[in-house]
């Protein structure tokens, strides 16, 4: 059987996965029509992406290496001719093995990658190569030669550019002796390089030039195609990716439509359930919503079990059976936990009605009797009935004419005659027997529940036991006790009867008291009349006693009308604890909606703190956790969960000890991140307290948190705050600089090491909060330093140069003065900071000396002599250029402009500041308005540390005509600035530019058709020398409107700077006509 139901499971639940009619079935059924066209459509992106594949690596192994080897050979080109060009001008042997190091790494491996490469080609592209090759080979042999040529006959003087301050007169006089030689060795180098090197490098790119562009085109083929096949693909997905979006919307509507369908009839049963309706139970479907109906359904079975319990409770059926869904079933344990507590309070309204109903009942018979013994027979039968107990006694106090003192069995109930006639129990002052005399002593009510075997016996006719219980309770009225009662009874006594057994003996006593007054009253009457004659005398006594015994009678209806009382306190009693709980429950619901901290509630079981623990949270401990209300679940884990990771362990040992704690000294708050609802953490500070029960087991748990991120992050940033001090100071205390802050009232509040060891040395002390600043200097500049103290704390920022007195010495400080700002923007204080600039001062000096000993050197010259810093200002000149100049004023410090005006000082500055931006000397034949030529030479001036600071020009008279003959004419050149974004435009022209095209601003009309190929390709190079800033060597051929045809030389370094709002790079232009006078 069990096999059978197995298989119909397994039937059932396949025909769910395959069949239409399911959920399930149709998503399976969608799903694999999806992944079948998927899969085919995979299929034909694969095939399409593998055409692309194979021309993508066709092109990246060949066409794109051979376009990069062809790139790297001509850049390799360059580099060598500027590695080459750097060793003639400074004769660095790093300049050598660069240019070395770039033939043996990249032009030569480069060669060989390319001829391997050219094996794929056709044959006229590898004989273009072949030959390319033999080009480069003879080119790195010119280099070589002409390399070998220069270490033979260069001369050994020393480099110009050394600082002009460590050379004396007969040493400046052989370095200008040495440039003609260097004239010379100029001339044939650059010759050779025009005639020999430069055609040879024309020739090499003229074969590299076509081959690059060949494979670029073929490149962009093979990238066409590429993108062709790219097309068709995205037209592929988007079809495919369009067909998937009807496929998907068709089905998906399918599937609502089922949805809606099988979700109506749980829908309709739920709404019904909402507004109380239980109705019938629906029927069952074959489909996944089956669950759902069966759950639904089930809902409505225990609903409608919880009603009729309800209706049973109601009814005052308390013992109506009910079990709960399970133990998650708020509805029923709830119901079951009211049941409980409803019968609780049942019991106890029947209890309160029995004790009133048995103080009437006993109240009537202590009313109704006036006879001592009757009263005791009838009060001890009915108490031991009313308790349904089984025997009773009731002891009298009696005393014997000698004074002693006895309690007297008075009456009995079911007790043998034995015991009767016996039962009289003795007392002597503080001693008494039995437990029956200890309880007339101590005036207490003594209860036993555990009789010793013969203590007593209840006799039946079928035999006797001992009782299970036993009561004594004294007849105490005014703490004075009358006698003692005692009940046997084979049930325990409940406390509550105990309590009414208590209230009853003390009327009991109450009444004896009263009994016994009326008795004695009646002797005394009897008496009165037997000696009416003797006692006469008397009579006011006799009054006397009557009227205490009508006192006495007035105090037996007091006492009755305080019973009375009693009962009606003791109903008033409960009304009004019942409001006063009411107006409890009120305050604490107003407390929680004031309160900022969240509160929370548990209820512990078996004393532990565990899954199965409820938990309840206020509204305001949700808020703080970003819920809405109700939306937090009631339970340990989510409780725990929000606690962040790290502090989850600490706070359920806190929780733990807290719980096991009844002692109150375990740590009963702590600080936690809780996870709030967005996932983010927040401080709060969690405190509980818990209830424990008398036998110290923990009952409830509860507490409260309280958000405390602002006084972390204010932890946070006062921490902060302290690791910056900390920094501030330990630069402060590593600085040489003084450093001091000063309040609004210039007392000091922070003073660093170095000024306090400083200040020492003057025997002064600083007292940072108490030291004011002007206290601490001399008199003489106590207004200076208030003046300037005064002009910070207004918020000025400035520097000024003070003499400071340290030890015997003074130092000339740099000081700087800053406002210090508060966080609002206000202006609190201020600081100084001194820094010593002594010696730089002493250098200044020094140098100062040094030019005007320069200076007196330079004048013992014939020649015209001056040197510029980097901002064109003059800082020597010696008196031969002085006078060559005309000027009858000081031109140290003074520019160009300042001394000839703006025309002729640009058109001067233009060409010394080319010289330290190309960073090499130029010379040149000037000739003057007297028809007086001279021999100019203009250099960079270096430092130790091989930084140019200086341009230093020498000019010299030549003697002999045919000294202008050699060499070529260097300067003055055209100068022209280039937009470093745009080369081919020139922004601004300048030197002697004029000279050569007049007013013209471009060089398109100059350059003819047959040089225009030459021209385009270096106008390409300084492109891209000047984007990838390198520095560049072209020539190219220009045609003047006297169509002399001039070679020109075009160098530059890339160095961008601002003309115009524009980035430009300066260029020279530089006639080298003469080298090559068969150019054209």
């Amino acid at each position: 059987m069990r096999k059978q139901i197995d298989k119909e499971t397994l039937r059932r639940q396949i025909i769910r996965y395959f069949s239409f009619r399911t959920i399930q079935g149709r998503n399976v059924l969608l799903t694999a029509s999806y992944l079948l066209i998927l899969i085919t459509f995979t299929i034909l992106v694969v095939y399409q992406n593998k055409l692309v594949s194979d021309v993508g690596d066709r092109v990246i192994q060949t066409r794109n290496p051979i376009t990069v080897m062809t790139s790297r050979i001509n850049a390799g080109l360059d580099r060598v001719s500027a590695a080459q060009r750097g060793y003639f001008l400074t004769k660095d042997d790093s300049y050598k093995d660069e240019r070395n190091s770039l033939w043996d790494t990249d032009i030569l491996p480069a060669l060989e990658k390319l001829e391997e490469l050219g094996k794929q080609l056709t044959s006229q592209d590898r004989r273009s190569i072949d030959a390319l090759g033999i080009l480069l080979k003879e080119y790195k042999h010119g280099q070589d030669d002409l390399e070998l040529y220069f270490e033979q006959h260069i001369t050994d003087f020393a480099a110009i550019q050394e600082d002009v301050e460590e050379l004396d007169s007969l040493t400046l006089r052989l370095k200008l002796e040495s440039f003609k030689k260097k004239t010379e060795v100029d001339e044939y180098i650059v010759d050779y390089l025009l005639n020999n090197i430069s055609p040879l490098k024309a020739e090499i790119r003229e074969y590299l030039g076509p081959l690059s562009q060949q494979q670029q085109k073929a490149m962009l083929d093979d990238v066409k195609r590429i993108n062709e096949d790219i097309d068709s693909a995205n037209s592929s997905i988007a079809f495919v990716t369009a067909f998937f979006a009807i496929l998907a919307i068709g089905s998906s509507l399918l599937v609502i439509r089922t949805l809606n369908t099988s979700l109506q009839k749980p829908i309709d049963q739920l709404d019904r359930l909402s507004v109380g309706d239980l109705g019938e139970s629906i029927d069952e479907t074959t489909d996944e919503m089956n669950d759902i109906i069966l759950s639904s359904n089930k809902l409505r079975d225990n609903l409608d079990r919880a009603s009729a319990f309800a209706l049973d409770i109601g009814e005052g059926n308390f013992e109506a059976n009910f079990n709960p869904a399970s133990e998650h079933d708020m509805l029923g344990n709830a119901l079951v936990q009211m049941r409980s507590r409803l019968k609780d309070v049942a019991d106890e309204d029947e209890k309160r009605n029995w004790i009133t109903k048995g103080m009437a009942h006993f109240g009537d018979i202590l009313r109704q009797n006036s006879d001592i013994k009757e009263l005791s027979n009838s009060i001890i039968s009915e108490l031991v009935g009313y308790l349904s107990a089984n025997q009773g006694e009731l002891y009298f106090m009696e005393e014997t004419d000698e004074g002693e003192h006895f309690l007297n069995l008075e009456a009995t109930y079911a007790f043998e005659r034995k015991r009767i006639i016996e039962k009289k129990i003795h007392i002597d002052g503080r001693f008494a027997e039995g437990l029956l005399g200890q309880s007339y002593l101590l005036g207490e009510t003594i209860y036993l529940n555990d009789v010793p075997q013969g203590y007593t016996d209840i006799t039946s006719g079928l035999g006797d036991a001992t009782p299970r219980a036993v009561l004594i309770v004294p007849l105490k009225i005014n703490d004075e006790v009358e006698g003692v009662l005692e009940i046997a009874s084979f049930k325990e006594i409940e406390k509550f009867e105990v309590e009414f057994v208590e209230k009853v003996a003390e009327s009991i006593a109450s009444t004896l008291r009263t009994a016994k007054n009326n008795e004695r009253t009646k002797t005394l009457l009897l008496s009165s009349q037997e000696q009416r004659d003797h006692l006469r005398s008397q009579e006011e006594e006799m009054r006397q006693n009557y009227e205490e015994l009508q006192a006495t009678q007035e105090e037996m209806e007091r006492r009755q009308k305080e019973l009375e009382t009693l009962r009606n306190n003791l109903q008033e009693q409960v009304k009004e604890r019942t409001t006063e709980l009411e107006k409890t429950l009120e305050r604490f619901d107003l407390a929680l909606q004031g309160t900022t901290e969240g509160i929370w509630d548990a209820a512990l079981i078996n004393g532990e703190l565990n899954n199965d623990t409820q938990f309840w949270w206020s509204s305001r401990f949700e808020e703080l956790l970003g819920y809405e209300e109700g939306e937090l679940e009631n339970s340990l884990e989510t409780f725990i969960s929000n606690i962040h990771p790290l502090n989850r362990d600490k706070t359920l040992k806190v929780f733990n000890s807290l719980i096991a704690d009844h002692l109150g000294i375990a740590q009963n708050a702590i600080d936690v991140e809780l996870r709030m609802k967005d996932g983010t953490y927040r401080w709060f500070h969690i405190s509980g307290a818990v209830k424990h029960d008398e036998d110290g087991k923990a009952t409830r748990f509860a507490g409260a948190i309280n958000d405390i991120s602002s006084t972390k992050e204010l932890e946070h940033s006062q921490k902060l705050l302290s690791i910056r001090e900390a920094n501030l100071k330990a630069f402060l205390d590593v600085t040489h600089d003084y450093v001091l802050a000063i309040d609004q009232k210039m007392v000091v509040t922070l003073v660093n090491n170095a000024m306090k060891e400083a200040l020492k040395s003057r025997g002064l002390q600083i007292v940072e909060g108490e030291t004011v600043i002007l206290d601490m200097v001399r008199p003489e500049n106590r207004d200076r330093y208030h003046t300037n103290i005064r002009k910070a704390l207004d918020g000025n920022i400035f520097t000024d140069e003070m003499v400071i007195q340290v030890g015997t010495s003074k130092q000339i400080m740099d000081t700087r003065y800053y406002p210090i700002y508060a966080e609002d923007g206000s202006i609190v204080g201020a600081t100084v900071m001194f820094h010593d600039i002594t010696d730089t001062k002493n250098r200044e000096s020094e140098l100062e000396e040094s030019r005007r000993q320069l200076k007196a050197i330079f004048d013992t010259y014939d020649a015209e002599v001056y040197m510029k810093d980097l901002d064109g200002k003059y800082i020597m000149a010696d008196q031969t250029y002085i006078q060559s100049i005309d000027v009858d004023f000081d031109i140290i410090g003074k520019t160009d402009v300042e001394i000839f005006g703006p025309e002729k000082g640009e058109e001067i500055w233009e060409i010394d500041e080319a010289i330290s931006e190309q960073e090499t000397e130029i010379s040149f034949i000037d000739s003057r308005e007297d028809g007086t030529k001279y021999k100019c030479v203009k250099f960079p001036m270096v430092n130790s540390a091989g930084k140019i600071y200086a341009i230093c020009s020498i000019a010299s008279k030549l003697e002999f005509e045919g000294s202008m003959d050699s060499g070529v004419e260097k300067v003055p050149v055209p100068i022209i600035y280039r937009d470093s974004n745009n080369p081919s435009h020139i922004v601004k022209n300048g030197g002697s530019w004029k000279n050569f095209f007049g007013e013209d601003t471009t060089l398109d009309r100059y350059v003819s058709s047959k040089d225009q190929l030459r021209y385009e390709v270096a106008m390409n190079n300084i492109s891209t020398a000047i984007a990838n800033g390198k520095s560049y060597f072209e020539t190219y051929t220009l045609t003047l409107d006297n169509n002399d045809r001039i070679l020109v030389l075009e160098k530059g370094n890339s160095v961008e700077r601002t003309y115009d709002d524009q980035n430009v790079v300066v260029s020279a232009m530089i006639n080298i006509t003469p080298l090559r006078p068969n150019h054209g």
